[in-house]
């Protein structure tokens, strides 16, 4: 009787800590998302200059990049040469066209969610490089 009392709550004693396990992963995902607010607040008070295009903004930062969801923008160096203005202003609207920032939200939101795995959080490697010297370097 004693052993299977023993294996009954061997049987069970996962279920214990299967609470506590979701706590800390949901408490992941939210500390996760609320960097990512950070960052998108620090990007939205980063001061623009807007160009005679409507979604063009230049400001001072050493990369162009596009960003945002609904209304994309592109952000372009204040200080660059006209003959390069346009091939980076070409190579930015092929982000857009391509719906490369939806491609990047999605692997956000999987980088929410596997937080934990190393995999997940070099999902975005290829683009966090040079968002994140835009915000360090302005903010």
């Amino acid at each position: 009787m004693f052993m299977l009392s023993i294996a009954i709550f061997l049987c069970f004693l996962p279920c214990l800590f299967l609470k506590q396990v979701f706590g800390l992963w949901m408490l992941g995902i939210a500390v996760s998302f609320v960097f990512y607010l950070r960052d998108r607040m620090k990007l939205r008070k980063i001061p623009v200059q807007s160009t005679a295009q409507s979604d063009v903004f230049t400001l001072n930062t050493p990369t162009a990049f596009a960003a945002g969801g609904n209304n994309p923008r592109i952000y372009m160096p204040a200080k660059i040469q006209d003959d390069q203005r346009c091939w980076i202003l070409a190579h930015e609207r092929y982000h857009l066209r391509h719906h490369h920032l939806f491609i990047k939200q999605v692997l956000v939101v999987f980088r929410f969610v596997f937080w934990f795995n190393p995999r997940g959080l070099a999902a975005l490697s290829f683009g966090d490089s040079a968002f994140g010297t835009t915000l360090q370097y302005c903010g």
